[in-house]
């Protein structure tokens, strides 16, 4: 009778930092061996005594490298099909109702936290009948936004707002499945290779080898934040749906301890950033250009890292033993009821990130339903070798045309880059002291000059601190 125990798999972790040498053991800085960057040895008599032991499995480990700098967007495809699939579970009211309000010009100032917080309430008119249902999915994407607001000052606004809007579905629930893909995809060995080392490329951001990565929750503040609540005029209700107090992106360490950040869901906060994603999101050549909403911080700036990011709690996605033994179940399923034994530590993961927090009823449906397309699609395009053909470094943008570029905020970033993270402190520090004096002295203003005139006050603040400091070094003096 043949056998029926399923193969023996394990999980191939990465080294998860450098305080012990590979050879020696003693707990000392530690360098990678170059080649294989999957051990570490504290000199060159160490790594040389142990190059007889290491040599085969070095030789084997060397894979090559899936750098996240270029491979970042498939993550974004991963979280804009899962919303997708949100979007199609839950009828979102701002998606069966058109906009009756002009709300450009309807925005308020209001300090939060250090932050500059723009709160826009949308007006919502009555829902649609079947028939207008029916028409509304008839038309093209570009005119369906302008009927949807046909107050929009241009249609570019409009279209801008749908896909906000349609992004608002679920941030915690389209993370989970995206790093759970990763996960199974490339660090899962599931029995079935042939050789003695299944192809791995190892995770990389950069130069620097990626020791862990998974989900982190905090707070999402950024200059000129906005928050966007409804109104459903008819039934005088007011709702809100995101919160970037309760805010979730995916997390990725080095073994340097370099942390980076991925974040797909801070478009509905007014952080227009999207990447080029068209041949990670197809397969067929030519395929129409397609940009997604993405923040890669990667790890050349890792000084600006957590900028905007107030970190709370992060949970490990490679490192949790029960996501790895449904990685490996998720690698060697065959039929849905084998498909439920990821599904159910998936479910069980999401209330320990989420902390227990009430949630509606499609954010776990979409969860189980975007896993394995998730998974799937991140296997495809490395098991394929595609992501070596994608670009060194991956495409980003704002949006053209959006409001991050006619507000100013475009400064505000160029600055940070220029005088570093204090910067942002200070930015913070001065935001509140002048958010008092807005009310009155900016009446009737438009966002673009208080924008500029903040702005400038900001870097004479910058310039007063420097000369302080000159002064104190005792440089600066003329002779």
């Amino acid at each position: 009778m043949a056998s029926s125990s399923k193969p023996k798999w394990k999980v191939l972790l990465p080294i998860e930092n450098l305080d012990q040498c590979h050879y020696c053991r003693k707990k000392v800085k530690s360098r990678l061996c170059s080649s294989c960057i999957e051990v570490a040895y504290c000199g060159r008599e160490c790594q040389s005594a142990d190059w007889k032991n290491h040599k085969a499995a070095c030789l084997r480990s060397q894979t090559g490298k899936l750098d996240l700098d270029s491979f970042f967007p498939i993550f974004a495809c991963c979280i804009r099909e899962t919303h997708a699939i949100a979007q199609s579970m839950f009828d979102h009211p701002a998606l069966s109702r058109d906009i009756i309000n002009s709300f450009e010009q309807q925005r308020e100032l209001r300090p939060l936290e250090g932050a500059l917080v723009f709160s826009r309430r949308i007006d919502l008119g009555p829902k649609y009948d079947e028939k207008k249902a029916k028409h509304v999915e008839s038309l093209s994407r570009d005119n369906r936004a302008i009927q949807w607001w046909p107050k929009a000052s241009k249609p570019t606004k409009a279209l801008e707002l749908l896909e906000k809007v349609e992004s608002e579905h679920g941030i915690l629930s389209s993370v989970i499945p995206a790093a759970f893909a990763l996960l199974a995809a490339n660090f899962i060995d599931d029995g079935t290779s042939q050789s003695a080392a299944p192809h791995r490329p190892h995770l990389v951001a950069g130069k620097y080898p990626i020791a862990d990565f998974g989900i982190a929750k905090g707070v999402f503040r950024t200059p000129f934040l906005e928050k966007v609540r409804y109104r459903l005029v008819p039934e005088n209700v007011e709702i809100q749906f995101s919160n970037p107090d309760d805010h979730y992106w995916i997390y990725f360490t080095t073994v340097q301890g370099v942390t980076a950040i991925l974040d797909c869901n801070c478009y509905i906060y007014n952080w227009d950033g999207l990447a080029e994603c068209t041949n990670f999101w197809s397969t067929e050549d030519n395929a129409p250009p397609c940009f997604f909403p993405a923040r890669w911080t990667g790890t050349m700036m890792n000084c600006l890292t957590n900028i905007g990011y107030e970190e709370r709690a992060r949970f490990s996605v490679l490192r949790d033993p029960a996501l790895q033994e449904a990685a490996a179940s998720l690698r060697t399923y065959k039929n849905n009821e084998e498909l439920m034994v990821p599904a159910k530590v998936l479910l069980e993961f999401f209330d320990l990130v989420s902390g227990g927090r009430p949630t509606l009823d499609y954010e776990k449906k979409s969860l189980l339903r975007a896993f394995e397309r998730n998974y799937k699609m991140v296997r495809n395009r490395i098991e394929t070798k595609a992501y070596l053909k994608y670009p060194k470094r991956a495409i980003q943008m704002f949006n053209p045309g959006s409001e991050i570029e006619e507000s100013g905020k475009m400064m505000v970033e160029k600055d940070i880059l220029v005088h570093g993270p204090d910067y942002f402190k200070d930015m913070m520090k001065v935001f509140n002291k002048i958010q008092k004096e807005l009310p009155s002295e900016f009446a009737g203003v438009s966002d673009t000059q208080k924008s500029m005139e903040l702005m400038g006050r900001l870097r004479e603040r910058q310039e007063e601190k420097k000369k302080g400091k000159g002064k104190k070094k005792g440089k600066g003096k003329k002779i």
